[in-house]
């Protein structure tokens, strides 16, 4: 698998398991990929499934643009486009919107917390919420730097999975509330947004003391002030990225103040 990789100077490739993806700007770059990728595979005796391949443009206007220009063919086989597709359980645009995903997520764990609701009578708030952390939550938090929603809609469709199981429950345990809020405080709980960006944080913590595979400057750069400010003298600030979505979706808006402090940053690891 090691040969795959050296096709192409200027594309990039992304091996897992047994699915590969190629990354390219030109056209004609991508078919050459294909076609040395067919030929290495050919070599080794392997087949490649065409019917299993797509094209995945990315950008607003990069799918009809494409998909009107070009036909990417593996061995007589032409490669469909799509404007989505899944990686890893993530569901990707071709406009880097999550509402797609969104959408998925929130279908799966609303069945969940239903079937948990329906299928156990028990009274205990702390047996709910147990089954509700493991069966539940993780389908709503599954790898959120990489698609943390920044749309209310979408913020607001993840947040009441969780506000509607608190109240069910709350209400049959005879725990009185006045508000989301409320019950949250409650039974120690954050809300779903609030933990999103704990793990945002977590995730540029690791980042910048290179405990990730992620490189720090492709995404954020420092500012160092000549004063010494309550805040600490430096901050770290996101990057201009092209296309809006791409990495972490981390804005300034989302970080506490106007730049972000290493030194709040490490005790959020404990937690």
């Amino acid at each position: 698998m090691n040969d795959i990789v050296q096709l192409s100077h200027n594309a990039k490739f992304a091996l897992f398991a047994d699915d590969t993806k190629i990354f390219t700007t030109d056209a004609a770059e991508l078919q050459s990929c294909l076609n040395s990728f067919n030929d290495t595979l050919t070599t080794y005796q392997l087949n490649l499934a065409p019917h299993k391949c797509f094209v995945l443009p990315i950008g607003k206007k990069s799918l009809n643009s494409l998909s009107t220009h070009n036909n990417f063919i593996i061995n007589s086989t032409a490669i469909p486009f799509e404007n989505h597709a899944k990686d890893l359980v993530i569901l990707i645009s071709s406009d880097l919107t999550w509402n797609k995903h969104v959408k998925k997520i929130v279908q799966q764990a609303s069945f969940i917390s239903y079937q948990i609701i329906k299928s156990f009578r028990s009274n205990n708030i702390w047996t709910l919420l147990k089954l509700y952390k493991s069966y539940v939550r993780p389908k709503l938090e599954y790898n959120t730097p990489v698609w943390s929603p920044y749309l209310l809609g979408d913020i607001g469709a993840i947040e009441r999975v969780q506000e509607r199981f608190t109240k069910i429950i709350c209400r049959r345990c005879n725990i009185p509330f006045s508000s989301y809020s409320d019950r949250l405080s409650k039974i120690n709980m954050l809300s779903l947004q609030n933990r999103r960006i704990r793990f945002d944080l977590i995730t540029l913590f690791k980042i910048v003391n290179n405990m990730s595979d992620l490189n720090f400057n492709s995404f954020f750069h420092y500012h160092h002030s000549p004063y010494l400010l309550r805040g600490g003298a430096s901050k770290i600030y996101p990057i201009k990225i092209l296309l809006p979505g791409l990495g972490m979706a981390l804005s300034s808006k989302e970080l506490p103040g106007t730049g972000t402090n290493l030194a709040v940053l490490s005790p959020l690891l404990d937690l």
